[in-house]
């Protein structure tokens, strides 16, 4: 452990400096992350033809719903 005196200011800047950093991920990359994901899954879903979706158990009228309820699971 360090004698200096700017010590624990330090480690309470990295505190800061992360919560900021999980603030900016929380309300700005995931929810990019999960309209990007979206926006895969429509392109994908439109290029199925009706037999398709129905073997999916996706209305071709239900599409739009489904996508836009649709979450990715996170793997991580």
């Amino acid at each position: 452990m360090s004698l200096s005196p700017t010590f624990g200011l330090r480690a309470q800047h990295l505190g800061l400096g992360q919560a900021v950093v999980g603030f900016v991920m929380d309300r700005i990359v995931h929810p990019l992350e999960i309209v990007a994901a979206r926006r895969a899954l429509r392109a994908e879903l439109d290029g199925l033809d009706h037999r398709e979706l129905r073997d999916l158990g996706i209305n071709e009228a239900a599409v739009d719903g489904f996508v836009s309820t649709w979450r990715p699971s996170r793997t991580r």
